[in-house]
């Protein structure tokens, strides 16, 4: 059985620097379409009392920042998969497997660029920007939500079936969002 484990860090800093693509100095890895997860990624060991059956746990948040100077409002969103965070057992490592917590890193990826999306779409004012808070936290109970979605109808990678429907469900959304990958937004207030 597999599990994941999301963790969600809205930060509304002053500044915000933009992580690269790859590690950083605290172990983070923002999502990158060219750097898929590697089972060597996997970095934490795992107690029995975590393990309890299952074969893998995937760590992932949305970081949210922001930095506001005059009217010009820039806003920083990345999802990011945490290695020494995220386990695997060796003995049932797999393709399959890995590729399912791919999906759960490509999941959080979705959600950030709706997020995204949103943000642009609806934050115009300095009104707006003061509801930020609210549409951040709809899109982490949405995150939430289609996770447990996710490892439901695809039973923690069992279900064959379950699994190719999301196998071809989130490539899709990942492209219908495509303009929507760029981790920082530059928004000139009214």
């Amino acid at each position: 059985m597999m599990r994941f484990l999301i963790l969600f860090i809205a930060c509304f800093l002053l500044s915000f620097s933009q992580p690269s693509s790859s590690f950083n100095t605290k172990g983070e890895m923002a999502w990158n379409k060219n750097r898929l997860l590697v089972w060597s990624d996997f970095r934490k060991k795992a107690s029995t009392y975590e393990i309890a059956g299952d074969a893998a746990l995937t760590t992932t948040s949305i970081q949210v920042g922001t930095s506001l100077l005059g009217k010009e409002l820039t806003i920083t969103v990345v999802a990011k998969f945490y290695p020494y965070q995220s386990w695997t057992v060796k003995t049932k490592q797999s393709d399959g497997l890995l590729h399912h917590e791919q999906l759960h890193f490509d999941i959080t990826e979705l959600i950030a660029r709706q997020l995204r999306k949103e943000l642009l779409e609806t934050i115009k004012t300095k009104k707006d920007y003061s509801k930020m808070n609210h549409t951040v936290e709809t899109f982490m109970k949405k995150w939430d939500d289609i996770q447990e979605l996710y490892d439901q109808e695809s039973d923690h990678n069992r279900d064959d079936e379950g699994q190719a429907k999301w196998n071809k469900f989130i490539p899709e959304e990942l492209e219908q969002y495509s303009e929507y990958q760029q981790t920082e937004l530059q928004i000139i207030l009214k």
